[in-house]
C-alpha cells in the first residue's frame, strides 16, 4: 500500500501546482487514475479481509462450547471408528463403549444447550426489569429467527422472477414522469452551471487524516455490505495507512471535482411496508426501497 501513498502524494503535488480552472475539462489520465485508485483500495480491503478473516456460516461459533465437550466428541468419534473397523458388532465391549461414549457426549451437549437457553432468558428478563425496550428487542432478535418472512410477491414464489419484478418496479418509479420537462430542466441547469464558480477550493483543504479516522470511528457496525462487498468493519479494523490513503484520495477528488464511478453504484433492498405480510397477497407497491450505498462514499 505504500506505493499508493507515494502515487497520491505526487498527484496532489501536481494538482496543487495547477488550479482547476487551468484544466478545463478533466484530463482522461486523471479520470483513469481516480477510477483505478478507487478499485485498488476496494480490492486491497476486500482481498485482505478474505485472507485474514475466516468466513463461517451463521451459528457456527457456540460460545458455550468448552474443552470437556471437545474431549467427549473426540472420544465418541474414536469409539465409533473402532466399532466400524471391527465390522460393526451389535454386542460386546466395543459396541458398549461406542454407545456409552455417544450417550455421554449427547447428554452433555443437551445440558450446555439448555444452559445457553437459560442465559439468554436471563438477559431478556433483566432487560424487562430495567424497562430497556431497545435492549430487550435487540436480544430477542439476535436469539430467535424471524419466521414472518415474505415468500410470495405479485403471485410468484420463484426468487429470480420476484427479483426481476422488483427491478422493473423500482426502475419505473425512479424514472421521471415527463421526459421533456426533465430534459428542459437539465438544459436550464447546464446553462446556469457554465457561469457558476462557487467558493474557491484552496490548496489547504479543511480535512486531514485525523478527521477521516474520526468519521470512520462513528460508522455503525453490523450493517449490510455494499455492492463491492465492503462494510464499516473493513475500515474500522484496517491498517492505519489506509486512513492516510483515503484522506489523500478524497483530496484528489475535491481538487479534480471528479467523482469515481464506484461512488455512484448501489443496490436496493425491498422492505415490506405492512406488518402482517402473511395475511395478504403482497405486490411490489407494498415495499419501499432501501439503497445500500458504498461505504467509501459514506465516509
Amino acid at each position: 500500500m505504500s506505493y499508493l501513498v507515494t502515487s497520491l502524494d505526487d498527484t496532489l503535488t501536481a494538482l496543487r501546482q495547477h488550479s482547476v480552472a487551468e484544466f478545463g475539462d478533466i484530463p482522461p489520465d486523471i479520470v483513469g487514475y481516480i477510477e483505478q485508485t478507487y478499485y485498488e483500495i476496494v480490492f486491497i480491503l476486500h482481498d485482505t479481509a478474505k485472507l485474514c478473516i475466516p468466513e463461517r456460516r451463521k451459528n457456527f461459533f457456540k460460545y458455550w462450547w468448552n474443552e470437556e465437550l471437545s474431549l467427549l466428541k473426540e472420544a465418541s468419534i474414536s469409539s465409533n471408528r473402532l466399532w466400524k473397523a471391527a465390522g460393526k458388532p451389535r454386542s460386546g465391549p466395543l459396541f458398549q463403549k461406542r454407545q456409552s461414549c455417544r450417550l455421554q457426549y449427547r447428554k452433555r451437549l443437551k445440558e450446555e444447550e439448555k444452559a445457553d437457553t437459560v442465559s439468554y432468558t436471563n438477559e431478556l428478563h433483566e432487560a424487562l426489569l430495567t424497562k430497556k425496550g431497545n435492549v430487550f428487542w435487540k436480544c430477542w432478535n439476535s436469539k430467535f429467527e424471524q419466521l414472518n418472512r415474505c415468500t410470495q410477491v405479485e403471485g410468484f414464489v420463484d426468487a429470480n422472477i420476484i427479483a426481476d419484478k422488483f427491478a422493473e418496479y423500482f426502475s419505473r418509479i425512479y424514472t421521471c414522469n415527463n421526459a421533456d420537462r426533465a430534459e428542459s430542466l437539465k438544459q436550464d441547469f447546464l446553462r446556469k452551471w457554465e457561469n457558476y464558480y462557487g467558493f474557491p477550493i484552496v490548496n489547504d483543504l479543511p480535512f486531514d487524516t485525523e478527521l477521516v479516522s474520526n468519521v470512520i470511528f462513528t460508522l455503525k457496525r453490523g450493517k449490510a455490505s455494499d455492492v463491492d462487498g465492503l462494510m464499516a468493519e473493513h475500515l474500522l479494523f484496517c491498517h492505519p495507512v489506509v486512513l492516510v490513503i483515503l484522506c489523500k484520495f478524497f483530496q484528489v477528488i475535491l481538487l479534480t471535482r471528479y467523482i469515481p464511478t464506484g461512488f455512484k453504484r448501489s443496490y436496493i433492498v425491498p422492505v415490506p411496508k405492512v406488518k402482517g405480510i402473511r395475511s395478504k397477497a403482497l405486490t411490489c407497491d407494498d415495499f419501499r426501497g432501501i439503497a445500500i450505498s458504498p461505504i467509501l462514499s459514506k465516509v
